[in-house]
């Protein structure tokens, strides 16, 4: 077996356990994997807290807005007055969002209980500190606590979110990954994987940059591969 000690920054870093004999593209495979979930899981982490605090989010067209901002429906073109809003529907446990984006009817303490302490263990298996531990990072830990997180949120929303939550949009898959998160998430095709200051080539075998030391820990680099050439250019 080969550990391998990937970093892409301070942050962005963690220990992957693997046979020797494994193919690099298969290790580059299972890389970009791992990482496209860590990236996710803080994504989802931070939206699940936002649910947990303030409840679903508002609808696109009010996001950001009070709730006594008039709305485009508001204003009655005949006349050229606006309707004054109709007070939303608040729930016993209301929470308003500072950042306006979610509609502030939080679920019960017990609940938010629940959703928080599942996106807690969830942000511990994919921190930077699993490595000060030594402890080794998976695909399906990590995937299996993305489904623990998808468990809770049914727990708190059985009738389910609404179709536009970021929460729900995350765990279909549906969520637009774009700014600084789209620059993170990783593609296959065009990542590399770097030991000893060199790519390595998908079609060899791991042991090749091992240099036949089964147990030692391996530094190891990886991201877009014209992003690596130009760092080491």
């Amino acid at each position: 077996m080969v550990l391998l000690h990937v970093k892409r920054s301070d942050k962005d870093t963690f220990l992957f356990d693997t046979p020797a004999a494994t193919e690099v593209d298969v290790v580059l495979r299972e890389v970009v994997a791992i990482h496209n979930l860590r990236q996710k899981i803080g994504r989802l982490a931070a939206q699940v807290e936002g649910l947990a605090a303030h409840g679903p989010m508002k609808v696109p067209e009010q996001q950001g807005l009070d709730d006594e901002t008039p709305l485009l429906e508001d204003y009655d073109v005949k006349d050229g007055t606006t309707k004054a809003r109709a007070p939303p529907e608040r729930g016993a446990h209301f929470c308003p969002d500072p950042s306006e984006r979610r509609t502030g009817n939080a679920p019960s303490p017990e609940l938010a209980a629940v959703l928080t302490k599942t996106v807690e263990d969830a942000k511990a298996l994919a921190s930077e500190r699993q490595v000060q531990m030594k402890v080794a990072t998976t695909q399906k830990a990590l995937a299996d606590a993305v489904g623990n997180i998808r468990g809770a949120v049914m727990i708190a929303y059985p009738m389910g979110l609404p179709d536009y939550d970021a929460v729900r949009q995350i765990l279909e898959e549906r969520e637009a990954v774009d700014g600084a998160a789209g620059l993170e998430e990783l593609e296959i095709e065009k990542a590399s994987l770097w030991c000893f200051n060199k790519e390595l080539q998908r079609e060899k075998l791991l042991s090749e940059c091992a240099r036949n030391s089964p147990r030692a820990i391996r530094r190891a680099q990886f991201g877009a591969r014209n992003s690596l050439s130009e760092r080491r250019s």
